[in-house]
């Protein structure tokens, strides 16, 4: 079933439930950490620069104090030791300390070469102090004002590595931080959602279970939640079903049938899908058969002088007939160990008859669907030809005769010859067939047919 099933599993592959629940989380988290971080930094970088305005402001206000004799004498070269010191200071984050004239030529500098050249900032246009901040340092330029004269201006920069430091550090534990909250949240996500994805596959398996006809294993959500009232209510469903499915089981082959009315591979099915054990009694004219069932599987059949898989195999070339089954009758020996369903296929694959292929599908603009969801997962475990498979892999959604023969070019017979080997192994359905069953079975129960002839029991 390889070139059925590709296509599907193609199409099928999806992120798992709770790895989408961790992803968004993981995204939250990610986007709170990072609007977080960058505030934090912002709020930190301006903190610091306005700490640095301040002690930038203090040690001008200081070098101004120590200046203004020198400069109101014109005698800068004692201002050496001064800007000297302050700049070698082992906790001094400034990288160079000039003493300007009133006119801008710089008088006096840590930096000797740049004596006697003029400031080209645009800063010397009042007299109070302004802070220029560059990529790499900050620009102090404080006036030197004495005896209600301007006397000088006092430059200084300082150097923001400290800054670039304490920006970089801060960045280094918020993003350890982050990673921190990242894979808490991760794991969080991963039990959250493994917790809400586990009743959820526990409901959908039990569905699915239902929906195939099996309603033997009980559910059971261990939960406090509405998973848990959910899955109280899909077992009183089960049961429910359970029940109303046996007793239809039982209505439809405790009494006596018609195989016209209720052909006998859907019968076959009806009675293992619900695991019924005793005899199948089959009578065409003089001809009368058993069919022995153990818990829904076939184990050994009678008919005339052939019996095991030789006798049900004559069983299948009946069109019509009477049938009635009942629990009491048992074989004493198994001489039929094929599976159902692989002992179904090898019966139906030598049928030749058209007749039964045209009751299974009595019109060419009926509608054929998959009979179960996970048709093709049943269809995995059956050992079908490359004729079968392609005609169940045509069968996507919905097809009629005539939408098979245009697609294959095959010739009607061989169609009607693979739909009804299909149907028998219950992979596929006339659409509103189950209707048209309840509809005869009812009916048949209204007539109550009685076997004619001997009674066997």
């Amino acid at each position: 079933m390889k070139s059925i099933l590709g296509g599907k599993q193609m199409k099928a592959i999806k992120l798992p439930f709770y790895l989408k629940l961790s992803i968004i989380i993981s995204v939250l988290i990610i986007t709170i950490v990072t609007g977080i971080s960058y505030t934090l930094l912002t709020e930190i970088k301006t903190e610091y620069r306005n700490q640095i305005k301040t002690t930038s402001s203090l040690l001008a206000t200081l070098i101004v104090k120590y200046s203004v004799e020198p400069v109101v004498m014109e005698n800068y070269t004692t201002l050496y030791n001064i800007i000297d010191s302050v700049k070698e200071d082992p906790g001094s984050d400034i990288m160079q300390i000039s003493i300007l004239g009133p006119d801008g030529y710089i008088k006096a500098s840590t930096n000797r070469l740049i004596e006697g050249s003029k400031l080209t900032s645009n800063q010397i246009e009042n007299n109070s102090s302004t802070f220029v901040f560059k990529k790499n340092y900050l620009d102090v330029l404080a006036p030197i004002t004495a005896y209600d004269n301007l006397w000088g201006y006092l430059n200084f920069r300082y150097s923001l590595s400290g800054l670039e430091k304490l920006f970089l550090s801060t960045q280094y534990q918020i993003l350890l931080l982050a990673l921190i909250f990242i894979a808490i949240g991760l794991i969080t996500a991963l039990f959250v959602a493994k917790a809400i994805v586990k009743p959820i596959n526990i409901l959908v398996k039990s569905s699915q279970e239902i929906a195939q006809g099996d309603f033997h294993n009980p559910i059971s959500i261990k939960t406090r939640d509405e998973f848990s009232f959910l899955g109280e209510t899909l077992e009183e469903m089960r049961i429910s079903l359970k029940c109303f499915v046996s007793g239809v089981a039982k209505k439809a082959i405790s009494y006596e049938g018609n195989l016209k009315i209720f052909a006998l591979p859907t019968l076959l099915r009806l009675l293992n899908n619900t695991n019924h054990t005793g005899g199948l009694v089959l009578k065409k004219e003089n001809d009368i058969g058993i069919i022995y069932f153990s818990k829904g599987e076939i184990t050994d059949a009678y008919l005339k002088t052939s019996r095991g898989k030789k006798a049900v195999f004559d069983f299948f070339t009946w069109s019509e007939g009477d049938f009635k089954f009942s629990p009491s009758i048992k074989s004493r020996e198994k001489t039929i160990n094929e599976a159902f369903n692989d002992l179904i296929l090898e019966a139906v694959r030598q049928v030749q008859d058209h007749n039964i292929f045209k009751q299974a599908l009595p019109a060419k603009d009926m509608t054929i669907i998959p009979a179960i969801a996970n048709v093709y997962k049943l269809a995995d475990e059956i050992n079908l030809n490359s004729d079968e498979e392609k005609i169940l892999n045509c069968i996507q959604h919905k097809s009629s005769i005539n939408d098979l023969r245009k697609s294959l070019t095959w010739p009607n017979g061989k169609i009607y010859e693979i739909i009804y080997r299909l149907i028998s192994l219950g992979l596929v359905s006339i659409e509103s067939e189950e209707n048209l069953n309840n509809y005869l079975i009812e009916k048949d129960m209204e007539k109550i047919i009685t076997f004619p002839g001997k009674k066997i029991m």
